[in-house]
């Protein structure tokens, strides 16, 4: 049996190699006779029995007593033989029936060569009765032999089984063992001897020299090869020097070379010879030789000799030399092809290129590759799962060769190449495996190939007739435009024919000889050179077409023509078409020079290639003073850049057209603006050749433009900037929004532009204003619109609020684009409104004044006489008299006519209030307390700190406020409150009252509770005897306006029903900062009349005659004058005589004559200190306001009494 390589070192020896069978079949046997013992030894692993002894005989019968106990003892001895594999041990096994079974495993040197089985005892007495009943058990069981069988097994202890198996392996063991050792004694001796008739053999029989040494460097054995290359023979060296036959030199240098066998005994290590080493031999001839020299050593390691190896490598030299030029001429072939070779060891991963595969790829020699790296950036990412499973499919599958792969790599620089791979896969005695593979660059064939294919479909697919033929004028090749010409089906049927079997004509018809005659010119053309021939060729029906045919010849590498090529085409159509095409360029040439727009070509590089008449006009130069020029030079800088950028976009592909306004430069140097519209246009082959421009001269259009501009900003601004509202609006429809307004309509109406522009007309419009007009939405005024172009009109607009706003609308018609639009501007009328309303109240008031300053006047002078009389008359009687009451009633009565006759003048025109410096705010006060004593309306007041005073007539404003606290209260039954508000006012242009000038004023405002005045009425309330009450003249508010109005003032009135009325006021400021209280004048006065002389003059007798009577009661000197030329003539002769007039009382005016206004002049001519005093029934003169100016020194109204004239008269005279 063979045994293990691993364990007797190599050697193959079965157990009966080493065991004489026999000899232990002996010993065994009396082993078991000694001991009782059954015995049986088995070889491993093939289990063959090689010695049992007798003691199983007692087994057997027992098998033969109960068969079904075989089972039995064959699992015991097949799991003694698995224990024994697994454990190497000695094992006892136990069997059901009580017997007990030993094994241990023969180890010889390691190795499992044999198992020992020895047993089948008990280790106790086994229990027969229990056996019996057992056997009895078992069906076909023969119990008492099976219990004689039993009887025959020995009883054993199981120490005693273990140390015989264990004696038992040892004696085994050292049997084979020393059966071992006697064995390879003979076959080292048999090996020894059989090695040196080897060593004799190959030594001659290899093709390398040997020659041994002994230590001494004596040459020892020497084989014929060594013989032959030294040239002595092995009788001739033997114990002689290796010198002595082994002369060895430097090839190179001719040196003599260093003895090998001495640098061996040296260092006791291998040496190899130079590649370049040559051996001369004993008859003067030279070899190559490569050779190494080695140290033979013995069993105990030490040198014994040295072994010189050698052999001619003259023609492996020559080759070497021939393989480095054939490896210098690969690389330089594998460049050329541009192969490159690389090495990839799976196992690892690592990978090695080829200097030629660096440079395919273009990577520097020196960077690192891997697999990650060439997966990551070498590989194409769409190939590289397909190459992936090329190589892991190959590898997995066993196979030695990588089939061809075609797939896409990508150099360093990016670019992306076609390589065809092929190679082989190596796997080592460890399972490492390798791929060696080349890689071709095939991208510039993969190109060729398309476009071969590209070409064969352009053959096969052209409308062009191609055919090749051989030098006997038969079809080898042609495409479907030659076969459907021929009317055949396919190309097959046009192969190896002449043009007359294709054409069924004969050889010698007229056609077929030309074409022929033909065919052989175009054999004999020289290279580069064709036959061309255009023919007329009749189809059957009749129709004639022209095609035109070239014919070249085809040659081989000689320069031999083998074929001739013909390409044949139908130039029918093209012939028409250039012929159309001429007269289309010519019908172009004269379009394109006589259009109006400009039109050039430009070239790619920017550069006119040339430009129509237009063009040149447009610029000013001619067109060869175009032609070459850059488009830099006569294009404004700021449109150079743009029109670049969009002709270089244009040339890009990345856009098909451009348009763009630019500016050009005249040749003048003027500034020129253009529409410039380019195209690109192109080659058959779809290639950019030249850019085609139009230009549209838009330089008038653009100063027109500019112009436009111009004025819609003018407009815009002029828009924006008027003070009234403004709107424009269609006039075809009434629902037509507005299209534009002003900050000033946006302001006005109390909207945002943006609402407004969201709103028509009628929107602003109620339903009715007050004069039952609608803002432009009736069609009457849209008619007159149309009509007259402009219309001017007043309505009411409402804001946002609800706020209603009278304004005048002035709109007119104008167009834009065709269409009628209205420009409708708006402005607000209300302060107009007011003051026409002021004007036609004043003119009222006027004319009602020119009647009642008459009246008064005469009535004043009737009351001063009848005022005359009762004084007079009250004087003359004592207070006690029954008729002083009466007088004094008649007097009260005469005040009341007097107050009437003094509002009529308010009335009168003419006249100014006699103002002075009041404080307003205790005037009010006190005329409010005093008229609202007794009622049950509370007067609140609000004053300021420091209100201004007022430059008033303190008697007209006391009526005048009196007038509006009585209203108020009228107007308040049940009681309130009347709220009197004061402010000081600095009316400026920036904030305007209505109808006041600029300045300073004192506002008051009058503010009640009542029942208010309905809005029909809030017009006429200052109308004379317009009133609403039961009672009352309808003066009073008219009174009222008409005082402050002439104190230069405003009044204006809010009410409304149930909520109250308001009313504002105001009053001129004084100029006087602060407030005078004069002091009032006493009651009594002394007065001299002893001296006193008195002046009357007036042109009613009657007055003079009371005033004269008056002041005599009073014990003056009276004088009288009934005109003022009178009163200059008395006073210029009192003044002569020196007695003048101490003081002069002068009418103011007398009809017919001279009045005091004319006659004051005259008497301050004689005396300008004269004291004059002026009177008058028509107080609204000027004179009667300004006395002063006209140098009066005091006034005294009709009608008066003596206490008012003696008071002027006792300040006049006191001065």
């Amino acid at each position: 049996m063979p045994c293990d390589r691993n364990v007797l070192t190599n050697e193959k020896y079965a157990f009966t190699d080493l065991v004489a069978l026999s000899r232990l079949q002996v010993m065994l046997e009396n082993f078991s006779e000694i001991t009782g013992f059954s015995t049986e030894l088995v070889s491993f692993p093939e289990q063959t029995l090689l010695i049992q002894t007798r003691s199983y005989e007692a087994i057997t019968k027992i098998l033969k007593a109960c068969p079904k106990q075989a089972s039995l003892f064959r699992q015991t001895r097949l799991a003694l033989t698995n224990q024994l594999q697994a454990t190497k041990t000695l094992c006892i096994h136990h069997c059901k029936n009580e017997l007990v079974l030993g094994a241990i495993p023969v180890v010889v040197e390691g190795l499992h060569l044999a198992d020992f089985f020895s047993g089948y005892v008990f280790f106790e007495h086994p229990d027969h009765n229990a056996a019996q009943k057992l056997s009895e058990q078992e069906p076909l069981c023969e119990s008492e032999i099976y219990l004689e069988a039993l009887r025959e097994i020995p009883v054993v202890a199981e120490a005693m089984l273990r140390k015989s198996l264990e004696f038992l392996a040892q004696m085994v063991s050292a049997l084979a063992l020393k059966g071992l050792a006697e064995l390879r004694e003979r076959e080292a001796k048999k090996l020894i001897q059989q090695n040196e008739e080897n060593l004799l053999t190959t030594l001659n029989s290899i093709g390398d020299a040997v020659i041994s040494t002994d230590l001494n460097g004596n040459i020892v054995r020497i084989n014929r090869v060594a013989e032959s290359l030294t040239g002595y023979r092995y009788e001739e060296v033997k114990g002689k020097p290796l010198t002595s036959c082994f002369s060895i030199f430097h090839a190179k240098t001719g040196k003599l070379a260093e003895d090998p066998v001495q640098k061996v005994l040296e260092i006791g290590e291998i040496v190899a010879l130079s590649n370049d080493t040559v051996l001369i031999s004993k008859q003067g001839k030279k070899y190559q030789i490569a050779d190494s020299a080695a140290p033979i050593k013995g069993s105990d390691g030490k040198t014994t000799g040295v072994v010189l190896v050698f052999r001619d490598v003259s023609e492996e030299y020559k080759m070497r030399q021939k393989l480095k030029e054939n490896e210098k001429r690969l690389k330089q072939a594998q460049r050329i092809a541009k192969i490159g070779d690389f090495t990839w060891n799976v196992t690892t991963g690592k990978i090695r290129w080829s200097e030629s595969l660096f440079d395919i790829l273009q990577y520097d020699k020196s960077e690192a590759i891997d697999y990650a790296k060439v997966n990551a950036e070498i590989h194409h990412p769409q190939d590289l799962p397909r190459v992936t499973r090329w190589l892991n499919d190959a590898i997995a599958s066993g196979k030695n060769t990588l089939s061809p792969n075609e797939y896409r790599l990508i150099r360093k620089d990016g670019h992306i190449i076609y390589v065809r791979a092929t190679g082989v896969i190596v796997r080592d005695e460890n399972n490492s495996v390798k791929v060696f593979a080349t890689a071709q660059d095939i991208t510039e064939q993969k190109e060729a190939e398309r476009e071969r294919a590209a070409l064969a479909s352009f053959v096969q697919n052209s409308q062009d007739i191609i055919v090749v033929k051989d030098l006997n004028r038969r079809v080898v090749a042609t495409n479907m435009a030659f076969t459907l010409a021929a009317d055949r089906k396919s190309i097959s049927e046009m192969l190896g024919k002449t043009d007359a079997e294709i054409f069924n004509i004969p050889e010698d018809a007229d056609p077929i000889r030309a074409y022929m005659l033909d065919d052989l010119k175009a054999m004999n053309l020289p290279a580069g050179e064709m036959l061309v021939r255009e023919e007329p060729v009749i189809f059957p029906g009749g129709e004639v077409r022209t095609f035109l045919t070239r014919k070249f010849p085809i040659r081989d590498d000689a320069g031999n023509p083998i074929y001739v090529g013909i390409i044949s085409n139908d130039i029918t159509e093209r012939k028409e078409a250039n012929r159309l095409l001429i007269e289309s360029e010519a019908r172009f040439r004269q379009i394109y020079e006589n259009i109006s727009a400009g039109i050039a070509a430009v070239s790619l590089g920017f550069r006119i290639i040339s430009a129509n008449q237009a063009y040149c006009q447009m610029l000013g130069y001619s067109e060869q003073e175009l032609i070459g020029k850059h488009l830099s030079e006569f294009t404004h800088p700021e449109s150079l850049e743009e029109n670049i950028n969009q002709q270089t976009r244009l040339a890009a592909g990345e856009i098909d057209h451009f348009r763009m306004e630019k500016q050009f430069i005249h040749k003048s140097g003027k500034l020129l603006y253009g529409i410039l519209d380019s195209n690109l246009i192109r080659n058959l082959s779809g290639e950019p050749i030249y850019f085609l421009g139009s230009v549209v001269d838009i330089t008038e259009k653009k100063a027109a433009e500019e112009e436009i501009r111009a004025s819609e900003a003018k407009y815009k601004s002029l828009f924006e900037g008027i003070n009234d509202a403004a709107f424009v609006h269609p006039i075809d429809e009434e629902r037509k929004n507005f299209i534009e307004v002003n900050e000033t309509a946006c302001k006005y109406l109390e909207y945002t532009r943006e609402e407004l522009l969201k709103l028509s007309p009628k929107d602003l419009t109620p339903t009715t204003d007050v004069t039952g007009a609608q803002f432009r939405g009736t069609r009457e005024i849209r008619a007159i619109l149309l009509k007259e172009k402009q219309i001017v009109f007043e309505i009411e607009l409402e804001t946002k609020s609800g706020k209603r706003i009278p304004v005048e609308i002035s709109t007119r018609v104008f167009h834009m684009g065709g269409v009628p639009f209205a420009l409708s501007l708006a402005r607000d009328i209300t302060e107009r409104k007011r003051t026409e309303q002021e004007l036609h109240r004043m003119e009222k008031l006027e004319s009602i004044g020119t009647l009642a300053g008459g009246i008064a006047h005469d009535f004043n002078n009737l009351l001063m006489g009848i005022f005359g009389k009762i004084s007079l008359a009250k004087t003359a009687l004592d207070k006690t008299h029954p008729a002083a009451r009466y007088l004094d009633g008649a007097e009260q009565a005469m005040n009341r006519a007097t107050r009437l006759t003094k509002q009529l003048l308010t009335f009168s025109k003419g006249g100014a209030p006699l103002k002075e410096h009041v404080n307003i705010f205790e005037l009010v006060e006190e005329i409010t307390r005093f008229d609202l004593s007794g009622s049950n309306v509370k007067a609140l007041f609000n004053q300021p700190q420091n209100l201004w005073l007022a430059d008033v007539d303190k008697g007209q404003i006391q009526q005048a406020f009196s007038n509006l606290i009585i209203n108020a209260s009228q107007a308040m039954p049940r009681g309130g409150h009347l709220y009197i508000t004061f402010e000081n006012r600095d009316v400026t242009n920036a904030n305007k009252e209505p109808n006041l000038e600029a300045g300073k004023y004192v506002k008051i405002t009058v503010q009640d509770e009542g029942v208010g005045i309905d809005k029909k009425n809030i017009d006429y309330i200052f109308d004379p005897y317009f009133t609403t009450k039961q009672s009352g003249s309808g003066l009073g508010l008219t009174t009222t306006y008409s005082i402050i109005k002439k104190h230069g003032g405003t009044i204006h009135v809010e009410s409304e029903l149930g909520v109250g009325t308001s009313v504002t006021l105001f009053l001129p400021a004084s100029k006087k900062k602060q407030f005078a209280n004069p002091s009032p004048p006493s009651e009594t006065f002394s007065l001299s009349t002893e001296e006193a002389k008195i002046l009357v003059m007036d042109d009613e007798e009657l007055i003079l005659e009371i005033v004269s009577h008056l002041l005599k009661s009073k014990g003056f000197e009276v004088e009288a004058a009934l005109d003022g030329c009178k009163a200059i003539e008395l006073y210029q002769k009192a003044f002569s005589e020196r007695k003048p007039f101490d003081a002069v009382i002068m009418d103011l005016t007398v009809p017919g004559g001279m009045g005091g206004k004319d006659a004051i002049n005259g008497i301050l001519e004689i005396d300008p200190n004269a004291k004059v005093i002026v009177s008058s029934g028509y107080t609204n003169d000027s004179v009667m306001s300004n006395y002063s100016q006209y140098g009066f020194k005091g006034i005294v109204e009709k009608p008066y009494t003596l206490k008012t004239l003696m008071t002027v008269l006792q300040a006049i005279l006191s001065e």
